[in-house]
């Protein structure tokens, strides 16, 4: 499967083009990721691939630590960012509101049982404590459910969209009392840990991650319902950025699994290496941002 990826990863790094008639020859390079809640631990992850980039350009590139997704969207549209990892709304979003973002590359990540498959794709899931009266989705109408934040896929977009075709409801609200914004996936998790709000959405990679770093134990969790796959957010580039740039960027994107330090970062993020993606592998957030409420 990896070699197949690398395959088609070496097609998109010979075919790469410039939209812009005058492509951008930055003196330095900038970059940031959707925001976690440790926003800085996590962008220090992504130094091995910011050194590799300007190895080989002989050039600077800064971590920028942004505060939130639609931060990094804008400074992507104004050129003041030049490459970033989104969550695939996010992307979606900025690709609606300019052409110049391309996305790349994407996490494959292994399979976590029993909450995610190997892939580049995860699943919403709908969460409650084990210990919970909560035992099928009916149990939870006129109850209080926590979102994560605004401009996330599996946290708002697939619940609002996808959750609410399943109850065949208009909205959220329509079935439950109370719909709140925990501010992000890893304080929704930990708030059905210790019981303080009835249910959660969240990202299934989110809580495998979660229960492989030993923050909550797996058997706290009840799933009730999941969703279809969802493709994970892409890294992009601007796409007026040189040729040159742009080659470089993706070819560290898909090598940084053959370092050391590319490994530790990969196993930071909890993936086994990144894999080509483009535009189309997100047609499905497309629709989902199109029939939003």
């Amino acid at each position: 499967m990896i070699k197949a990826l690398f395959i088609i990863a070496n097609f998109l790094l010979m075919t790469v083009t410039v939209q812009a008639e005058e492509c951008l020859q930055p003196d330095k390079l900038v970059f940031s990721v959707v925001p976690s809640d440790k926003k800085s631990l996590e962008i220090e992850n992504y130094q091995p691939l910011a050194n590799a980039i300007a190895q080989q350009l002989n050039i600077s590139v800064e971590l920028k630590a942004l505060h939130s997704y639609g931060d990094i969207v804008s400074e992507l549209i104004q050129g003041e960012l030049h490459f970033a990892r989104l969550g695939a709304f996010s992307y979606v979003t900025a690709a609606s509101l300019n052409d110049s973002i391309q996305p790349f590359a994407v996490h494959y990540h292994a399979s976590n049982p029993p909450f995610q498959d190997e892939g580049s794709f995860y699943y919403s899931i709908l969460i409650v404590h084990a210990d919970s009266p909560y035992k099928d989705i009916a149990s939870l109408q006129n109850k209080t459910v926590l979102l994560t934040e605004q401009g996330s896929t599996s946290g708002v977009l697939v619940p609002r969209v996808l959750f609410t075709k399943h109850m065949k409801v208009a909205k959220l609200n329509d079935f439950f009392d109370a719909v709140i914004y925990s501010g992000g996936h890893d304080t929704s998790t930990l708030a059905i840990a210790n019981r303080e709000f009835d249910a959660a959405f969240v990202s299934a990679r989110n809580l495998s991650r979660l229960v492989m770093s030993g923050a909550v134990d797996v058997n706290q969790f009840r799933i009730l319902w999941r969703s279809q796959p969802i493709p994970h957010g892409p890294y992009v580039f601007n796409n007026h950025l040189c040729e040159p740039y742009q080659n470089v960027i993706a070819q560290a994107a898909f090598n940084i699994h053959k370092s050391i330090e590319g490994q530790t970062m990969l196993q930071a993020l909890g993936a086994l290496c990144l894999a080509p993606v483009t535009a189309g592998d997100y047609s499905i957030v497309q629709e989902l941002s199109k029939l939003r409420h």
